[in-house]
């Protein structure tokens, strides 16, 4: 008994000393061992929920081996049994959850994310996709089951994020593309002197979107 004694005031002492981290999970010390909550991860920085389910799914699977079980004393909580032996590999399981969670957060944002992220039109996302200044992954992904899948493009949550980080990026953009449209304006009209009509080699040789940008 003296022995148990010892050993759980070991475990203890070492939890509290900051062993036990997350960046993601609520860590408690229970009775009977320590809880992992989950409540809390809802979103990524763009606004995308991580549901609690896919976290539940992850957790049972690198907890499982530690004896993790879902608590009945706490909502949203993993239970694991704890002891002075057990927590290099309570830490270390911790640790590979928050990268699975990191994981979670690089996922490829969709067109509809990116749109509503940087604020811009469907019409802006795939013209500065078609021409490099928004660049997409090489690979798309698909929507829909067999052949009624629907290709459409993704987006690296990296490059959105140094958009997010800099608006200016946008606003020169925009700026841009409003230079070229009373560029392509002027050409356009008959009543104009040729030689006001401005280089055509610097107007924008890239094909129209096409239907309408998702």
């Amino acid at each position: 008994m003296a022995v148990d004694a010892v050993g759980e005031h070991e475990a203890r002492a070492a939890a509290r000393a900051g062993r036990l981290k997350s960046r993601y999970f609520e860590i408690t010390l229970a009775a009977e061992g320590v809880l992992i909550c989950y409540r809390h991860i809802v979103a990524d920085p763009f606004g995308r929920r991580i549901g609690s389910s896919e976290v539940r799914h992850r957790m049972t699977l690198r907890l499982k081996h530690l004896g993790g079980v879902q608590s009945p004393m706490a909502d949203a909580a993993i239970e694991i049994p704890f002891s002075a032996e057990r927590a290099a590999a309570v830490a270390r399981a911790i640790e590979i959850l928050d990268g699975d969670i990191d994981a979670l957060k690089r996922k490829p944002l969709t067109p509809k994310t990116v749109k509503s992220v940087l604020g811009i039109t469907g019409v802006e996302r795939v013209r500065w996709s078609r021409d490099g200044r928004l660049p997409a992954m090489e690979d798309p992904s698909f929507f829909g089951n067999g052949c009624r899948s629907v290709p459409f493009h993704t987006y690296r949550p990296e490059t959105i994020s140094a958009l997010m980080a800099d608006p200016r990026i946008l606003a020169t953009w925009r700026e841009i593309d409003a230079r070229q449209a009373m560029g392509k304006d002027s050409m356009a009209g008959p009543s104009l002197d040729p030689d006001e009509q401005g280089d055509p080699a610097k107007e924008d040789c890239m094909p129209p979107a096409g239907g309408k940008a998702p």
